[in-house]
């Protein structure tokens, strides 16, 4: 073999070995993205849970939740800037869920939980009232899709809780 046979079979090899490494990128940038998206799913749906944790673990904060959507203008200034801040962080968090599944990240199927959720709370009183103030905060598109499924019934987050027995028989099943 001569030294320009060897050359020429260099360069061969070397241009396969760039399309084997090439190919091999590929496959770790695509593993790369698919795990920053599972990783973003991970972190919105924690933080949507450290918003609904803050309800359980603060009493005044879940009376807060309740007085603000049955009677939102009896509410002090404080209290409506809290409870607004509040179902604005969750509304926030709810709209990154949802632009993430829009394009196209894996794992957002609890999205439409929570984007029913939000519009239960929507439907209230207060809901309806915070929403005139922070739905120019959100994209056009989340708005109108959170809207809509507003507008398909009347239901408010309130209504889907469970009723309270009547009587302490009641409360039990004896009665």
């Amino acid at each position: 073999m001569t030294l320009e046979e060897l050359g020429s079979l260099g360069e061969f090899i070397g241009s396969i070995v760039v399309v084997v490494t090439l190919v091999i990128l590929i496959f770790q940038v695509r593993g790369a993205r698919v795990e920053l998206s599972r990783q973003m799913t991970r972190d919105i749906k924690r933080h949507n849970n450290e918003a609904f944790h803050q309800l359980t673990r603060n009493s005044e904060l879940a009376d807060l939740h309740v007085r603000g959507q049955r009677d939102f203008f009896a509410l002090t200034e404080t209290e409506r800037v809290t409870w607004m801040l509040w179902l604005f962080t969750w509304i926030n968090q709810t709209e990154d869920g949802w632009v993430a599944r829009k394009r196209g990240i894996p794992g957002m199927d609890w999205v439409d939980t929570y984007v029913l959720g939000v519009a239960l709370v929507l439907r209230s009183e207060g809901g309806r009232e915070a929403w005139k103030a922070i739905r120019g905060f959100y994209e056009a598109d989340f708005v109108r899709a959170l809207e809509q499924v507003v507008e398909e019934d009347t239901v408010t987050w309130l209504e889907t809780l469970p009723s309270p027995p009547r009587t302490a028989g009641d409360a039990l099943g004896t009665e």
